[in-house]
């Protein structure tokens, strides 16, 4: 009888530690809804294009170089150093402004970033 009453006891326990069921009122869903990108300017024929970008705070802006000629992305705030062909530069703007910048080899290069 006692053997018998410990086997129940034993079957008690583990039914007590089984994991409850979750239920519709535990469950959690996460959405986001915003959504920042990555915006690009292309380095060719010796100009940015586009030559004025607008974007929203916080977003990165991706220069690439698609020309031989080497370039930079030069400004108050950022300098990508000297870019080759293929290579890209990437900047996050963090603050609305507007912000001016060129190429430290070919000044006469200029573009401009409008941040919202």
């Amino acid at each position: 009888m006692k053997k018998l009453l410990f086997v129940f006891g034993i079957l008690a326990l583990l039914t007590a530690c089984e994991p409850a069921a979750p239920t519709k009122e535990g469950s959690l869903s996460v959405t986001s809804t915003a959504t920042l990108s990555v915006q690009n300017v292309s380095i060719e024929s010796f100009s940015f294009n586009p030559g004025v970008l607008n974007v929203s705070k916080g977003e990165t802006v991706t220069w690439t170089n698609n020309e031989n000629a080497a370039h930079t992305v030069t400004s108050d705030l950022f300098d990508s150093g000297q870019m080759k062909n293929g290579e890209s530069y990437s900047y996050t703007f963090d603050a609305p402004g507007t912000y001016e910048y060129y190429c430290g080899i070919h000044p006469s290069m200029t573009g401009t970033i409008n941040v919202q």
